[in-house]
């Protein structure tokens, strides 16, 4: 089993004391807008290793024989 990291996609939302729920949370403009971009780097990360390992040129390819 592996594992990638991807730094665009790993982010600190500072919702400690700010009393919000979930629905606060996603409605708040700046929280919402780190978590959507968060998620597109996230999304496009795992599209880009998809398709290196289609291709036969990503990371598990080169490490694990």
């Amino acid at each position: 089993m592996s594992a990638r990291i991807v730094d665009e996609a790993s982010i600190a939302v500072p919702v400690l004391g700010a009393r919000l729920d979930e629905a606060g949370i996603v409605s708040h403009p700046a929280i919402s807008a780190v978590l959507s971009e968060a998620l597109l780097a996230f999304q496009a990360a795992i599209a880009s290793y998809q398709a290196e390992d289609a291709a036969g040129t990503g990371w598990r390819m080169k490490h694990e024989h």
